[in-house]
């Protein structure tokens, strides 16, 4: 005779390697612009604030990251050795664009001097395009600089995350939210020159005058080495969080006669649903998994290609703990409001309510 059903679930994590870690050797620079522009590598190259104020990050946390209006607003750096690199080094920083100016706008520079390209740069475009170079340090013009441009465009409607690696002349490895961009090369300098002069956060009187940025900036660092790609995936992130655990679900024990069934699932620090399978391009980001407490979720910067698809989250017994339409690019979930630890299901509905996607995420 059947006894009565029973719904077990246990959870047996086991080859957890350590926390995954933001990469801290050979930083030189950091500025996590914590209510200040005090530099956190150790070197102290403190920024000095003018103008530009302290507003919220990516993550919605209250004084994080520093706003600038494009037009007064910058942070000026000290001269200092750290910022004096030669390659290969590696620059990453987070920025959200408000509005886009009539010419280009610089995020960094490291060496600022009135009318000349010298050291190196990181910046945009009016038309979206991201552009990072060096100069020569000896007059203004292409042939004083050489600039990678990026294909990709990034736009006004959030935050977006750059990586450049300076590995030699001519030689720029880009990445723009994770994602590589092969871009193409333009001006003829055959050398990268520090004139000795301190670095900038927000414009550049190197470009042009008006070459102010109109936005906000957040965690920035600076590198006297080139990262490696699995270390520039931490960064993408900036969430510590487990490499990698494997799940045993127990899920239904039907009679005493029954042997237990487990499905083995393995689940990384970041649970990532591509939809190109779906005819949309775009890659639903969720971090970290396991959790302990907050996941973040970051829809992708095609997320409006998903009007009316919606995104929610249902326990074991298929009850549904959050629910949202994919209207934004990031989200923010609190699983200790959930209760229980566990499995969870990350479900994306379409606009004719149907599941096209089931995924697992795991509260421990």
């Amino acid at each position: 005779m059947k006894n009565n059903l029973l719904i077990l679930v246990l959870l047996s994590f086991f080859s957890i390697s350590s926390y995954a870690q933001i990469p801290t050797d050979g930083l030189v620079v950091y500025y996590p612009f914590a209510n200040n522009a005090n530099d956190e590598s150790g070197n102290n190259v403190n920024g000095v604030v003018h103008n530009a104020h302290i507003d919220y990050d990516r993550f919605f946390n209250p004084r994080n990251a520093y706003s600038f209006n494009g037009r007064t607003d910058y942070i000026a750096l000290p001269r200092s050795q750290a910022l004096k690199l030669k390659f290969p080094f590696t620059m990453s920083l987070w920025f959200k664009i408000d509005s886009f100016s009539s010419t280009s706008s610089l995020l960094f520079a490291n060496d600022e001097s009135d009318g000349v390209y010298s050291g190196f740069w990181v910046g945009y475009v009016p038309s979206g395009h991201i552009s990072v170079g060096y100069g020569d340090g000896l007059g203004q013009g292409a042939n004083h600089r050489v600039t990678k441009h990026s294909n990709m465009l990034v736009d006004t409607s959030a935050w977006h995350h750059i990586v450049a690696v300076f590995n030699d002349l001519e030689d720029i490895d880009l990445y723009i939210d994770c994602e590589e961009d092969f871009g193409y090369y333009s001006g003829s300098a055959t050398s990268m020159k520090n004139l000795g002069y301190g670095g900038v956060i927000g414009r550049n009187f190197g470009h042009r005058v008006n070459s102010y940025h109109h936005g906000e900036i957040d965690d920035i660092r600076l590198y006297n080495r080139a990262l490696s790609i699995n270390e520039m995936s931490f960064l993408c992130y900036e969430v510590p969080c487990l490499d990698y655990a494997t799940v045993f679900d127990t899920i239904e024990i039907y009679d005493t006669t029954n042997i237990v069934v487990y499905n083995n699932v393995s689940v990384t620090d970041t649970l990532i649903i591509d939809m190109k399978m779906t005819g949309i391009s775009n890659k639903i980001n969720i971090y970290p998994n396991p959790t302990h407490e907050m996941v973040y979720i970051n829809t992708g910067i095609n997320y409006k290609d998903m009007n009316g698809y919606t995104i929610r989250i249902v326990n074991m017994l298929g009850q549904s703990l959050f629910q949202n339409k994919i209207d934004r690019e990031l989200f923010s979930v609190d699983f200790k409001t959930f209760g229980a630890t566990g499995v969870y299901h990350v479900q994306i509905i379409n606009e004719n309510n149907q599941i096209i996607e089931n995924r697992k995420i795991i509260f421990q």
